[in-house]
Protein backbone atom coordinates (compact mmCIF):
# COMPACT_ATOMS: atom_id res chain seq x y z
CA UNK A 1 0.00 0.00 0.00
CA UNK A 2 0.97 3.68 -0.66
CA UNK A 3 2.28 5.96 1.87
CA UNK A 4 0.56 7.32 4.70
CA UNK A 5 0.68 11.32 4.85
CA UNK A 6 2.08 11.93 8.27
CA UNK A 7 4.09 10.17 10.65
CA UNK A 8 1.61 10.15 13.55
CA UNK A 9 -0.43 8.20 11.40
CA UNK A 10 1.58 5.61 10.77
CA UNK A 11 0.22 4.25 14.03
CA UNK A 12 3.90 3.17 15.66
CA UNK A 13 5.46 1.81 12.48
CA UNK A 14 9.28 2.11 13.34
CA UNK A 15 10.82 5.22 12.41
CA UNK A 16 13.36 3.44 10.31
CA UNK A 17 10.49 2.48 7.72
CA UNK A 18 9.17 5.92 8.06
CA UNK A 19 12.32 7.22 6.41
CA UNK A 20 12.21 4.53 4.12
CA UNK A 21 8.87 5.76 2.74
CA UNK A 22 8.67 9.29 3.43
CA UNK A 23 12.74 10.69 2.71
CA UNK A 24 13.48 8.07 -0.02
CA UNK A 25 16.75 10.66 -1.01
CA UNK A 26 18.16 10.19 2.68
CA UNK A 27 21.34 8.64 3.60
CA UNK A 28 19.23 5.55 5.01
CA UNK A 29 16.91 4.91 2.38
CA UNK A 30 19.67 5.14 -0.07
CA UNK A 31 21.63 2.54 0.98
CA UNK A 32 18.93 -0.08 1.77
CA UNK A 33 17.39 1.13 -1.99
CA UNK A 34 21.07 0.11 -3.14
CA UNK A 35 21.13 -3.48 -1.83
CA UNK A 36 17.67 -4.26 -1.42
CA UNK A 37 15.26 -2.62 -4.10
CA UNK A 38 17.18 -0.81 -6.61
CA UNK A 39 14.90 -1.06 -9.29
CA UNK A 40 11.56 -0.70 -7.26
CA UNK A 41 10.99 0.31 -3.82
CA UNK A 42 9.98 -0.70 -0.18
CA UNK A 43 6.93 -1.96 -1.22
CA UNK A 44 8.22 -4.06 -3.87
CA UNK A 45 11.21 -5.16 -2.05
CA UNK A 46 11.95 -8.69 -0.90
CA UNK A 47 13.95 -10.54 1.40
CA UNK A 48 17.17 -10.71 -1.04
CA UNK A 49 20.09 -12.39 -0.78
CA UNK A 50 21.99 -12.49 2.86
CA UNK A 51 19.78 -10.06 4.11
CA UNK A 52 20.35 -8.35 7.44
CA UNK A 53 18.68 -8.88 10.73
CA UNK A 54 17.33 -5.12 10.82
CA UNK A 55 16.28 -6.10 6.68
CA UNK A 56 14.52 -8.92 8.12
CA UNK A 57 12.20 -6.67 10.94
CA UNK A 58 12.22 -3.74 8.08
CA UNK A 59 10.77 -6.32 5.63
CA UNK A 60 8.26 -7.52 8.19
CA UNK A 61 6.85 -4.54 8.89
CA UNK A 62 4.57 -4.59 5.74
CA UNK A 63 1.99 -6.85 6.87
CA UNK A 64 0.64 -3.65 9.53
CA UNK A 65 -0.54 -2.05 6.66
CA UNK A 66 -0.87 -5.27 3.95
CA UNK A 67 -3.43 -6.60 6.22
CA UNK A 68 -5.04 -3.27 5.79
CA UNK A 69 -6.50 -3.49 9.43
CA UNK A 70 -4.90 0.18 10.66
CA UNK A 71 -5.57 2.28 7.60
CA UNK A 72 -9.07 4.22 7.85
CA UNK A 73 -10.47 4.60 4.31
CA UNK A 74 -10.78 8.45 4.39
CA UNK A 75 -8.53 9.31 6.75
CA UNK A 76 -5.39 7.86 5.83
CA UNK A 77 -3.00 8.56 2.35
CA UNK A 78 -3.17 5.29 0.74
CA UNK A 79 -4.17 5.95 -3.06
CA UNK A 80 -2.07 7.28 -6.20
CA UNK A 81 -4.63 8.43 -8.13
CA UNK A 82 -5.32 11.87 -5.71
CA UNK A 83 -3.37 14.88 -4.73
CA UNK A 84 -4.34 14.19 -0.98
CA UNK A 85 -3.39 10.06 -1.46
CA UNK A 86 -7.40 9.50 -0.36
CA UNK A 87 -10.48 8.57 -2.28
CA UNK A 88 -12.76 11.32 -3.86
CA UNK A 89 -15.69 9.86 -2.46
CA UNK A 90 -17.71 11.73 0.19
CA UNK A 91 -17.46 10.05 3.17
CA UNK A 92 -20.51 7.95 3.55
CA UNK A 93 -22.76 8.04 7.19
CA UNK A 94 -21.31 6.36 9.95
CA UNK A 95 -18.28 4.98 7.50
CA UNK A 96 -15.51 7.76 8.96
CA UNK A 97 -14.00 5.16 11.06
CA UNK A 98 -13.81 2.46 8.33
CA UNK A 99 -10.56 0.46 7.33
CA UNK A 100 -8.92 -0.67 4.26
CA UNK A 101 -9.27 -3.83 5.75
CA UNK A 102 -13.41 -3.66 5.11
CA UNK A 103 -12.62 -3.62 1.91
CA UNK A 104 -10.98 -6.84 2.00
CA UNK A 105 -12.11 -10.76 1.70
CA UNK A 106 -10.08 -12.36 4.22
CA UNK A 107 -10.90 -15.17 3.40
CA UNK A 108 -9.91 -15.28 -0.17
CA UNK A 109 -7.72 -12.30 0.18
CA UNK A 110 -8.35 -10.43 -2.48
CA UNK A 111 -10.82 -7.08 -3.11
CA UNK A 112 -14.17 -7.81 -1.67
CA UNK A 113 -15.40 -6.18 -5.62
CA UNK A 114 -19.17 -5.50 -4.47
CA UNK A 115 -18.03 -3.68 -1.39
CA UNK A 116 -15.83 -1.59 -3.08
CA UNK A 117 -18.10 -0.73 -5.99
CA UNK A 118 -20.78 0.24 -3.60
CA UNK A 119 -18.94 2.38 -1.44
CA UNK A 120 -16.74 4.01 -3.42
CA UNK A 121 -16.99 6.17 -7.06
CA UNK A 122 -15.55 4.53 -9.93
CA UNK A 123 -13.00 7.04 -10.46
CA UNK A 124 -11.91 5.38 -6.74
CA UNK A 125 -13.13 1.98 -7.02
CA UNK A 126 -11.10 1.42 -10.48
CA UNK A 127 -8.31 2.71 -9.11
CA UNK A 128 -8.74 0.78 -6.20
CA UNK A 129 -9.13 -2.65 -7.71
CA UNK A 130 -5.61 -2.48 -9.32
CA UNK A 131 -3.38 -2.82 -6.07
CA UNK A 132 -2.29 -5.83 -5.56
CA UNK A 133 -3.92 -7.43 -1.67
CA UNK A 134 -0.46 -9.13 -0.77
CA UNK A 135 -0.09 -11.33 2.43
CA UNK A 136 3.65 -11.29 4.27
CA UNK A 137 5.73 -13.37 1.84
CA UNK A 138 6.71 -16.76 3.68
CA UNK A 139 10.35 -16.44 3.57
CA UNK A 140 10.70 -12.59 5.01
CA UNK A 141 11.20 -14.38 8.66
CA UNK A 142 13.18 -16.57 7.30
CA UNK A 143 12.75 -20.35 6.78
CA UNK A 144 9.92 -21.59 7.82
CA UNK A 145 10.39 -23.89 11.34
CA UNK A 146 6.52 -24.48 12.48
CA UNK A 147 6.24 -28.00 10.54
CA UNK A 148 2.71 -26.57 8.88
CA UNK A 149 1.68 -29.89 6.24
CA UNK A 150 1.40 -28.07 3.43
CA UNK A 151 0.39 -31.39 1.63
CA UNK A 152 -2.88 -31.37 4.42
CA UNK A 153 -5.76 -31.63 1.91
CA UNK A 154 -7.64 -28.40 3.13
CA UNK A 155 -8.93 -25.28 1.37
CA UNK A 156 -5.64 -22.81 0.56
CA UNK A 157 -7.18 -20.34 2.79
CA UNK A 158 -6.93 -22.14 5.67
CA UNK A 159 -3.57 -23.75 5.40
CA UNK A 160 -2.78 -19.91 4.21
CA UNK A 161 -4.05 -18.95 7.89
CA UNK A 162 -2.35 -21.86 9.78
CA UNK A 163 1.05 -20.73 8.32
CA UNK A 164 0.43 -17.33 9.38
CA UNK A 165 -0.37 -18.45 13.16
CA UNK A 166 2.24 -20.96 13.50
CA UNK A 167 4.80 -18.68 12.75
CA UNK A 168 2.96 -16.52 14.88
CA UNK A 169 2.43 -13.63 12.39
CA UNK A 170 -1.16 -12.61 13.05
CA UNK A 171 -2.13 -8.92 13.62
CA UNK A 172 -3.38 -10.25 17.27
CA UNK A 173 -2.74 -7.60 19.73
CA UNK A 174 0.11 -9.31 21.43
CA UNK A 175 2.06 -9.43 18.54
CA UNK A 176 0.85 -5.42 17.64
CA UNK A 177 2.23 -4.23 21.04
CA UNK A 178 5.74 -6.25 20.07
CA UNK A 179 5.82 -3.80 17.29
CA UNK A 180 4.71 -0.52 19.22
CA UNK A 181 1.64 -0.18 18.05
CA UNK A 182 -0.73 1.14 20.98
CA UNK A 183 -3.47 -0.97 21.23
CA UNK A 184 -5.82 -2.80 24.32
CA UNK A 185 -3.95 -5.66 25.33
CA UNK A 186 -7.00 -7.68 26.44
CA UNK A 187 -8.30 -10.70 24.15
CA UNK A 188 -11.18 -9.43 21.42
CA UNK A 189 -13.26 -12.37 21.90
CA UNK A 190 -13.57 -12.27 26.04
CA UNK A 191 -12.25 -9.28 27.27
CA UNK A 192 -9.76 -10.56 29.48
CA UNK A 193 -6.28 -12.24 29.32
CA UNK A 194 -3.65 -11.00 27.10
CA UNK A 195 -4.15 -12.01 23.24
CA UNK A 196 -1.53 -13.90 22.18
CA UNK A 197 -1.82 -16.83 19.40
CA UNK A 198 -1.59 -19.21 22.52
CA UNK A 199 -4.49 -17.53 24.49
CA UNK A 200 -6.91 -17.35 21.48
CA UNK A 201 -7.14 -20.87 20.11
CA UNK A 202 -6.77 -22.43 23.07
CA UNK A 203 -6.82 -20.73 26.59
CA UNK A 204 -9.74 -17.90 25.53
CA UNK A 205 -12.66 -18.95 27.48
CA UNK A 206 -14.64 -18.23 24.14
CA UNK A 207 -12.64 -21.04 22.77
CA UNK A 208 -13.19 -23.07 25.54
CA UNK A 209 -17.00 -22.94 25.42
CA UNK A 210 -16.77 -23.82 21.21
CA UNK A 211 -15.32 -26.87 22.69
CA UNK A 212 -17.40 -27.59 25.04
CA UNK A 213 -20.01 -27.44 22.39
CA UNK A 214 -18.38 -30.07 20.58
CA UNK A 215 -17.37 -32.47 24.02
CA UNK A 216 -14.17 -31.76 23.23
CA UNK A 217 -12.28 -32.55 26.61
CA UNK A 218 -9.52 -30.26 27.87
CA UNK A 219 -5.84 -30.27 26.10
CA UNK A 220 -4.00 -32.16 29.04
CA UNK A 221 -0.82 -31.98 27.98
CA UNK A 222 1.60 -29.19 29.06
CA UNK A 223 2.25 -27.05 25.74
CA UNK A 224 3.39 -23.98 25.31
CA UNK A 225 3.29 -22.82 21.73
CA UNK A 226 0.49 -22.95 19.09
CA UNK A 227 2.67 -24.71 16.66
CA UNK A 228 2.92 -27.64 19.42
CA UNK A 229 -0.85 -28.49 19.73
CA UNK A 230 -1.03 -28.14 15.47
CA UNK A 231 2.42 -31.03 15.67
CA UNK A 232 0.69 -32.54 18.25
CA UNK A 233 -2.93 -32.58 16.61
CA UNK A 234 -1.13 -33.54 13.87
CA UNK A 235 0.37 -36.75 14.93
CA UNK A 236 -2.30 -37.48 17.56
CA UNK A 237 -5.73 -37.35 15.49
CA UNK A 238 -7.28 -39.16 12.21
CA UNK A 239 -7.13 -36.51 9.12
CA UNK A 240 -10.95 -36.00 8.94
CA UNK A 241 -10.70 -35.26 12.58
CA UNK A 242 -7.27 -33.04 12.10
CA UNK A 243 -9.22 -31.02 9.30
CA UNK A 244 -12.18 -30.56 11.63
CA UNK A 245 -9.98 -28.84 14.38
CA UNK A 246 -8.55 -26.65 11.80
CA UNK A 247 -11.85 -25.90 10.33
CA UNK A 248 -12.44 -24.69 13.58
CA UNK A 249 -9.93 -22.54 14.43
CA UNK A 250 -10.00 -20.70 11.78
CA UNK A 251 -13.86 -20.20 12.29
CA UNK A 252 -12.95 -18.77 16.00
CA UNK A 253 -10.21 -16.26 14.04
CA UNK A 254 -12.62 -14.95 11.63
CA UNK A 255 -15.01 -14.37 14.46
CA UNK A 256 -12.83 -13.01 16.59
CA UNK A 257 -12.20 -10.32 13.49
CA UNK A 258 -16.04 -9.81 13.01
CA UNK A 259 -15.72 -8.56 16.83
CA UNK A 260 -12.68 -6.47 16.05
CA UNK A 261 -14.62 -4.57 13.45
CA UNK A 262 -17.76 -4.14 15.32
CA UNK A 263 -19.74 -6.66 13.19
CA UNK A 264 -22.35 -9.20 14.37
CA UNK A 265 -20.26 -12.16 15.49
CA UNK A 266 -21.59 -15.64 16.55
CA UNK A 267 -21.86 -17.29 19.68
CA UNK A 268 -19.72 -19.87 21.02
CA UNK A 269 -22.68 -22.83 20.89
CA UNK A 270 -22.78 -21.67 16.12
CA UNK A 271 -19.30 -22.01 15.75
CA UNK A 272 -19.70 -25.74 16.50
CA UNK A 273 -22.88 -26.09 13.97
CA UNK A 274 -20.22 -23.96 11.92
CA UNK A 275 -17.77 -26.03 11.61
CA UNK A 276 -19.87 -28.96 10.56
CA UNK A 277 -21.91 -27.17 7.81
CA UNK A 278 -18.46 -26.24 6.70
CA UNK A 279 -16.89 -29.79 6.37
CA UNK A 280 -20.20 -30.47 4.79
CA UNK A 281 -20.34 -27.94 2.17
CA UNK A 282 -16.41 -29.18 1.57
CA UNK A 283 -18.05 -32.78 1.10
CA UNK A 284 -15.57 -33.73 4.36
CA UNK A 285 -14.54 -37.35 4.25
CA UNK A 286 -17.24 -40.22 5.56
CA UNK A 287 -17.51 -40.23 9.46
CA UNK A 288 -16.66 -36.56 9.91
CA UNK A 289 -19.73 -35.74 10.88
CA UNK A 290 -20.85 -38.55 12.89
CA UNK A 291 -17.93 -38.41 15.03
CA UNK A 292 -17.93 -34.33 15.56
CA UNK A 293 -19.37 -35.02 19.19
CA UNK A 294 -16.86 -37.40 20.05
CA UNK A 295 -14.25 -36.60 23.15
CA UNK A 296 -11.71 -37.51 21.10
CA UNK A 297 -10.58 -34.43 19.57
Amino acid sequence: MPEVASQEKYLGLPTMVWRLLIEPESPLARVYKARYYPSGDYWSSTLGPKPSFTWRSLLSVKWLLEDGTFIKIWKHSWVEHTWSKIPITPVPPDFIEAKVSDLIDADIETWNISKVRSWLFNVDNDEILKIKVNRLEPDILGPTTSGLDHNFNIAGKIKHFFWRALQNNLPITDNLRKRKVEVQPTCILCGSGDESVMHVFNSCPFTQDVNKTLQIPMETVNLHEFHEIYQEKRKRLLPDRFKAWMVRIWLIWHQRNLRMNGTAHRPAAEIAGATISYLATQEAAPGVLQHMNSPSF
